[in-house]
């Protein structure tokens, strides 16, 4: 009888241990893998290929903020070699890969608004010599540049709206539609606007809502366009 309940409490513990190792499958481990495509300016788009995975994390290599989308598209607003890594997350653990972008000579500006900072695509019409700067952040949010010199050096003077538009001179619109402040703003007299490439640019000026004219705001930028 004791023989028998020995082989019985052996069954039980084999089948016990069995039923365990079936709950506990191995799960298998993500492997971390993505390509990207160049479009307008420095825009990279991300195509995730990573596979066991259900988190993501994407480090720019730029300082700025990371995404946890599974294939973001990024803009960079500066000439450089940028390493990115993502990291992705699953069941089985967590993989990580990194791969080397290089951008140069990349279409996009910066420009300071009341003391924000703000950047994206550069792009440019031979309409009335335009050169816009869209924030990748928000489409809603772009200076414009009319009538901006062909000259490929030299400083020149910004005017306000109505003189601009009428002689065919330089004057700046922010559009901030989207943000805290809402509307469009037009350069005033006395900014100045210095071209440091047949395609490049840094300027200085103050803005205001037209016709008031007031409150006014700071704003300075910089950027390269495409060509006319």
């Amino acid at each position: 009888m004791k023989t028998n309940l020995f082989y019985i409490t052996i069954i039980i513990f084999l089948l016990a241990t069995l039923n365990q190792c079936s709950t506990n499958t191995i799960k298998p481990k993500p492997a971390a893998l993505f390509s990207y495509t160049t479009g307008a300016g420095a825009q990279i788009t991300f195509s995730n290929q990573s596979t066991n995975a259900t988190g993501y994390k994407w480090n720019y290599g730029d300082g700025s903020p990371q995404d946890d989308i599974p294939s973001p598209t990024h803009t960079y607003l500066n000439d450089g070699s940028y390493t990115v890594t993502l990291t992705v997350t699953g069941d089985g653990g967590t993989a990580t890969t990194s791969q080397i972008i290089i951008i140069s000579n990349a279409y996009v500006g910066t420009f300071n608004f009341n003391g924000l900072q703000y950047g994206g695509v550069s792009l440019s019409s031979s309409i009335e010599n335009n050169v816009w700067i869209t924030d990748a952040n928000n489409s809603n949010v772009q200076l414009w540049i009319s009538f901006i010199p062909i000259q490929s050096s030299g400083t020149f003077n910004i005017y306000n709206l109505p003189t601009g538009f009428a002689n065919s001179l330089p004057f700046i619109t922010i559009y901030l539609n989207g943000i805290n402040t809402s509307g469009a703003y037009y350069s005033l007299n006395g900014g100045t606007l210095t071209k440091t490439g047949a395609n490049s640019f840094t300027l200085n000026c103050t803005v205001a809502p037209y016709p008031a004219n007031s409150p006014t705001y700071s704003v300075s930028a910089s950027g390269l366009y495409p060509p006319f």
